[in-house]
């Protein structure tokens, strides 16, 4: 194929048609004459990248600018050094491109795209169409999606509403005033709460993840009508054994102080304001005595929940029933939402398609995969093992504890509204088959409605639950 002429106008204008883009935005404003535009469009050059690792310093550029460019060193000393000035910023764009991209593919996340290709592609789009309004033109957000897709090969079906409009990507938001009078206007404060909590993706970015993550410990109500709140709450919590003996009696069939045996799975550091130290409370006032066994890496190498020997043997005293209650929390670092919410933090690793982590996981972040894997599947071994033996070796019902975020459903991350639906241990069968098929022993509880209540509220709270039960006492309680 001929090289357009490049002593007309017109084979200048062909030549310079055949740049990408940006590389022609650039030279725009690097002032770039159009001659010297069309002679490095002829020369092969038509991209950031190419010019950007045309030489590797200055005087190699300045060879290039008299070998292929025919400038004179002598006379045309400006023009050279705008070349240089060029392969310049060229480098600088390639460094920060290739940065994000990297980013973008080790979060799984689509690659940046460039505004000046957008704009080129919609530009293209309406000569050969129609124009475009903003509000059916996509945003960027959708445009990486899809590109991302058509690279990969594996192109996915997409709804209509996971298509964010340009128009609605840049809408300004109402001033906080303005937004105050729309939603308050007229309504109690607990009616404005009560609809904002409905919305569960301001809930969970903007309630539950910062009050769980950075809140400190709750202080006691004060008022002197409250000064003895909760002190007659522990004789709530009965359950009875086979043979109808109350699980809150002083002692036991011999005659000794009953001792409350409690298995603390990912307890965490020692500290003062942790279950085991409300337990201990409670016990004290009910006249029990505790004996707690609290277990995590936190605590000591030898309590590392990864290590099959350690789980084979917490699993084998489970069984045997050698504990009246069990706490087992799991980490939910790799499983919370929040990492889809937007690019600022951590990449997400797993979905609700890929529960178990994404097969495109890089190897920095498989470690960390596979951690948050190996603890959730010994979790639901403990609780089915806990199912299949309800009752402790002395008779009583097993009251078992397992907290993990709620299953919210899909989150529109913050930069481009991209819809996403994150990964949640609640979507696993083993898991949703223990609490459907058990249903008359387990009560569930939303975590938003503990975290501004005290250890003896929240066990008030759990207390109405048993009572709303139709049959027996639970022995589960799933947050």
């Amino acid at each position: 194929m001929a090289l357009p002429d490049l002593d007309t106008a017109e084979g200048r204008q062909e030549a310079i048609s055949l740049l990408d883009p940006d590389f022609h935005g650039m030279m725009e404003r690097k002032g770039i004459t159009e001659v010297l535009q069309a002679t490095l469009s002829n020369a092969g050059v038509k991209s950031i990248g190419i010019y950007s690792v045309i030489g590797e310093t200055a005087a190699d550029i300045r060879q290039f600018a008299t070998d292929h460019c025919n400038l004179d060193r002598g006379r045309q000393v400006v023009a050279i050094a705008g070349l240089i000035d060029l392969w310049n910023a060229c480098k600088t764009r390639m460094v920060t491109r290739h940065k994000a991209e990297a980013e973008a593919v080790s979060s799984a996340m689509p690659p940046p795209l460039n505004k000046t290709e957008a704009q080129d592609l919609r530009a293209k789009f309406e000569g050969l169409h129609y124009r475009l309004e903003d509000k059916v033109s996509p945003s960027i957000g959708t445009l990486e999606s899809l590109f991302e897709q058509m690279d990969s090969g594996e192109l996915k079906v997409m709804s209509l509403v996971q298509f964010l409009s340009k128009e609605d990507q840049e809408e300004e938001p109402l001033p906080s005033e303005k937004a105050d009078e729309l939603m308050n206007e007229n309504t109690d404060m607990w009616e404005a709460l009560e609809a904002a909590m409905k919305d569960t993706t301001v809930k969970e970015r903007y309630f539950l993840t910062p009050a769980a993550l950075d809140a400190p410990g709750v202080s006691p109500p004060l008022g002197h009508e409250k000064e003895h709140k909760g002190e007659a709450r522990a004789d709530q919590v009965t359950g009875e054994s086979s043979d109808s003996r109350s699980a809150c009696a002083d002692k036991d069939a011999t005659g000794k102080r009953f001792t409350l045996k409690v298995l603390y799975l990912f307890a965490g550091a020692e500290r003062k304001t942790s279950v085991v130290h409300y337990l201990a409370r409670l016990a004290e006032k009910q006249g029990w005595a505790l004996d707690a066994r609290e277990v995590d890496l936190k605590r000591g190498r030898e309590f590392d929940l990864t290590q099959s020997q350690l789980q084979d043997s917490i699993l084998k005293e489970v069984e045997q029933g050698l504990f009246h209650v069990i706490i087992c929390t799991p980490p939910c670092s790799t499983w919370s939402r929040v990492r889809m919410a937007n690019r600022r933090g951590p990449p997400p690793l797993r979905s609700k398609e890929h529960l178990w982590g994404y097969p495109w996981v890089k190897r920095q972040f498989q470690m960390e995969l596979e951690l948050g894997n190996e603890l959730v599947r010994f979790s639901i071994r403990i609780w089915e093992t806990v199912a299949g033996n309800p009752r402790s070796c002395d008779g009583f019902l097993i009251f078992l504890f397992g907290e993990h975020p709620e299953d919210l459903g899909r989150v529109e991350r913050e930069e481009d509204g991209l819809v996403l639906f994150p990964a949640s241990i609640w979507q696993i069968e083993r898991l949703r088959a223990l609490v459907e098929n058990d249903c008359n022993n387990i009560f569930t509880s939303h975590l938003s409605m503990l975290l501004g209540c005290s250890m003896e509220e929240a066990d008030s709270a759990a207390c109405h639950s048993r009572r709303d039960q139709a049959m027996g006492s639970p022995r589960m309680a799933c947050f």
